[in-house]
């Protein structure tokens, strides 16, 4: 039921209209994140625009195993080239919605014993998402769906 919540937030930031459909484009599969720990591997800080994705999608996280036990959360700016970074602070379960096209985010190392898994997947809105773009350098993109409410 993310997607009709999503909506919600885009008509309340007057981003979409609230009386015409939107197509949303999201990413099919999402990806799964693991990171065994104690590990010094880290995801070093980055924005996916980095990586090719382009700047009309956000970003959707969500932990799958308990970041109190891993002490190991994603991390990110508040606003683009900000470096403010902080933890997102997504519990085991909930998932926390960032602009990670434009925004540097990282995972820190995981000193802890347990391993950490996380899923992450991006959403495209109409008017601001090109279905038909590609990312260049790239051999295989992400695949993607379109949903629209």
């Amino acid at each position: 039921a993310i997607l009709p919540l999503f909506k919600e937030r885009l008509i309340a930031c007057n981003v979409i209209p609230a009386d015409e459909p939107c197509d949303f484009y999201y990413q099919r599969p999402p990806t799964l994140r693991i990171q065994p720990g104690p590990s010094t591997r880290k995801v070093a800080a980055h924005n996916d625009a980095t990586y090719g994705h382009q700047d009309g999608e956000v970003n959707f996280w969500m932990p799958l195993s308990d970041p109190n036990l891993t002490k190991t959360d994603l991390w990110a700016e508040s606003e683009p080239e900000k470096g403010d970074f902080q933890p997102l602070g997504a519990r085991l379960g909930e998932v926390v919605v960032f602009h990670g096209s434009s925004c540097k985010h990282y995972v820190p190392k995981n000193r802890s014993t347990f391993t950490r898994v996380s899923l992450d997947f991006r959403i495209g809105v109409e008017g601001y998402f090109d279905p038909r773009w590609k990312m260049f350098g790239t051999k295989a993109d992400h695949t993607r769906r379109t949903a629209r409410l």
